[in-house]
Formats: C-alpha cells, sequence, structure tokens
C-alpha cells in the first residue's frame, strides 16, 4: 500500500508512507496491524468521524495495550481477547456500553480480504476475539 494516512498501520503487509519514503517501506504483520486496530478504537479518528474513547488518547491507548503485546512485533497484540476484554473495561468506565466499542472498532477497522465473503460477496462485520 502507498499512502499517507497514518490508517494503514491497521492492514497487515507491506506500506509505505508517500510522505515518507525515505523510510522505506515498512512490513505489518498480523500481530501489529491488530495492534494499530485496537489503538484506533481506543483514541478514535476525528477526521475519519469516529470519536474513540472518551479521555483515552496515545499515551493511555499504549499503556491500556502494553499488557497484551509483544514488543518483538514493535509493537504487535499477541492477546487479542485480553485486550479486547480491557478495551471494553476502559469503555464502560466511561460510562459507554460494550455495543458502542465494538461500533468503535468496526468504524475503526479497515476491510482486509479476511473480513470480506467473496462467494457471498458481503462483507464480514469484524467480531470481537473470544477468550479461550
Amino acid at each position: 500500500m502507498v499512502s499517507i494516512d497514518k490508517d494503514m498501520k491497521t492492514v497487515p503487509g507491506l506500506y509505505v508512507n508517500a510522505d515518507k519514503r525515505d523510510l522505506g517501506a515498512l512490513d505489518s504483520s498480523v500481530a501489529q496491524a491488530d495492534y494499530w486496530h485496537m489503538y484506533q478504537t481506543l483514541i478514535g479518528d476525528t477526521t475519519d468521524g469516529y470519536t474513540g474513547c472518551p479521555g483515552i488518547g496515545p499515551k493511555k491507548a499504549v499503556a491500556i495495550l502494553e499488557p497484551f503485546t509483544d514488543r518483538e512485533e514493535r509493537p504487535g497484540l499477541v492477546d487479542r481477547a485480553g485486550a479486547w476484554k480491557r478495551i471494553v473495561e476502559v469503555y464502560e468506565k466511561a460510562k459507554l456500553s460494550e455495543a458502542e466499542a465494538l461500533v468503535q472498532a468496526r468504524v475503526a477497522r479497515i476491510l482486509r480480504a479476511s473480513d470480506y465473503d467473496f462467494k457471498a460477496k458481503a462483507v464480514k462485520l469484524w467480531t470481537p476475539p473470544s477468550a479461550t
């Protein structure tokens, strides 16, 4: 992907920021893309028209996700179910429901090939991971 939009970090694969070509191509793993998806779910993106969780900015989002990440992945989400549970707790503390957190997660999600049913020609909405 080539884009100046930081949201492309939420999609696994090769990404080049057209405004920062000197950085070269970044290769984002699924774990890294999932991290940025949950990060965006927390902080929102007013440019794209969604708010995230009130009172949560970049520093707080990093702290919330830290226990569920692996720094080897720079950062990469390794406990998706645990991260989602914590995100729901953060939303509930802000007097919002899990349903509202789910709406924010779905609008933060840039669809991946795995989010599309090619046979039915339909989008598969993102669903939270279940605890195992």
